[in-house]
């Protein structure tokens, strides 16, 4: 059923007068909403949900019809009709991404990511929008998530056999960083009908990845343009495989659990707007001050919330006091302050902690400034409001994909290789 807090969705006149594209994935989304146990594991507590085509005039269900802790990361693309996004607050497990380009896929390909679910509803849209060819989107983007659900458009006459064409083609590149092994299995949802077009919403299911990841979003400093090769199986969990034995003597990495998450590193890096980034500093808060507290260490999950990681790197010194919270700016390129803190003097207590090392913040002080903060911030997160303007630079390895001496062979730093980069990109800070 419809949340009434929202507006209802388009009424069926309206949507014949899209493109047929659009149509398509309009069409396709309401059978999700409608849905939504017949294509995702509504029993599963918690997930991660990537949408590539999200239309921000149009009321968009999914967040609060799957539960609360799923988090939905959505990337906007322009209205066919130019209609003004919706100036409804949305749900805080709902994060808008900036729009989709040829370097944001290609740079968020090679990562460690692997969500749960992602949508590919408007694939007849993206040669205009990203200048890739349709079969590279779909090629790099598949190997990013268990199940893809996706429909072609209605100029695709054999819909299974683009898929095996785009996955044969990428795996044909023979990538030492990107995808090497793929194999899946793919299911017909529904039919959807546009005109006299009949197209299938399709769920494309992994059953077997093999790909070489980066440490974060276009770190190219040597050793770690090749970190781990990641693979995983039907049914398992994870398993990481060190392609760095000299500066990693941990060895490989065989999970014993996977949260459903995003890396805050590529989040930012894509772009996400100001009061969402505000918001996560507040959410670090939650934490101690422990070594190596940058972008790539901390995990979106549980329905939009930080979680922490690989805090006990004795390599590197602990950033107390002050410079601890000016770290997490230059992590978020957001400073707080203003209306929040007037708002929520539990939040300024917590900024003017002396913030000493491995100690918990004051609890429930911290605790209690995240949703006082999100009560204030939320009025700020609905599509109208969101800016993203240009790609963040946040976080140190980010800020090193733009220097000089990267921007000739961006696609051997950002993108996926199929070379040993190692001579090309020995710097140091």
């Amino acid at each position: 059923s419809l949340n009434p807090q929202y507006p209802p969705r388009p009424p069926p006149d309206l949507v014949k007068q899209l493109p047929p594209t659009m149509q398509l994935a309009d069409t396709a989304l309401s059978w999700l909403e409608d849905n939504p146990a017949k294509a995702f594991d509504v029993s599963a507590p918690e997930a991660l949900v990537v949408d590539y085509g999200y239309r921000a005039a149009r009321t968009y269900l999914l967040p609060s019809t799957l539960p609360p802790l799923w988090t939905f990361v959505t990337a906007v693309v322009p209205d066919p009709k130019g209609l003004p996004p919706l100036a409804t607050p949305l749900p805080l497990n709902h994060i808008v991404w900036a729009n989709p380009t040829s370097h944001r896929i290609q740079a968020l390909a090679p990562s460690m990511n692997f969500f749960d679910y992602q949508l590919l509803l408007r694939l007849g849209g993206m040669q205009a929008i990203t200048k890739l060819e349709m079969w590279q989107v779909l090629g790099l983007l598949l190997p990013l998530a268990r199940h893809t659900l996706l429909v072609l458009p209605c100029t695709v006459r054999d819909d299974e056999g683009f898929i095996r064409e785009a996955v044969a083609n990428t795996l044909a590149h023979n990538f030492s960083v990107g995808v090497q092994v793929m194999e899946y299995k793919v299911q017909t949802l529904t039919d959807l009908r546009v005109d006299a077009c009949v197209k299938p919403l399709l769920k494309v299911s992994l059953t077997r990845i093999h790909k070489g990841v980066k440490h974060a979003w276009c770190y190219h400093r040597w050793p770690f343009t090749h970190k781990f090769t990641f693979q995983w199986e039907e049914g398992s969990v994870p398993f990481l495989i060190n392609k760095m034995p000299k500066h990693l003597p941990g060895g490989d990495k065989r999970l014993n659990h996977w949260t459903p998450n995003i890396n805050l590193s590529e989040l930012l890096a894509w772009g996400v707007s100001m009061p969402r980034r505000l918001l996560f500093q507040f959410d670090m808060w939650h934490y101690p001050a422990a070594s190596d507290p940058m972008s790539q260490n901390w995990l979106v999950a549980k329905g939009a919330r930080l979680i922490r990681i690989d805090f006990d790197n004795t390599a590197q010194e602990v950033i107390v006091g002050r410079e601890y919270i000016r770290c997490l700016t230059l992590q978020t390129c957001v400073s707080v302050q203003g209306r929040v803190l007037e708002a929520c003097p539990c939040c300024a207590h917590c900024l003017n902690w002396p913030w000493p090392k491995h100690m918990f913040p004051p609890m429930p002080l911290c605790h209690n400034c995240y949703h006082c903060a999100a009560a204030v911030i939320s009025r700020s997160l609905t599509p109208a409001t969101q800016k993203m303007g240009p790609f963040q630079h946040c976080g140190r390895e980010n800020l090193l994909s733009t220097k000089h001496y990267a921007k000739n062979s961006m696609h051997v730093h950002c993108y996926s290789y199929h070379k040993d980069p190692t001579l090309e990109s020995r710097e140091t800070y």
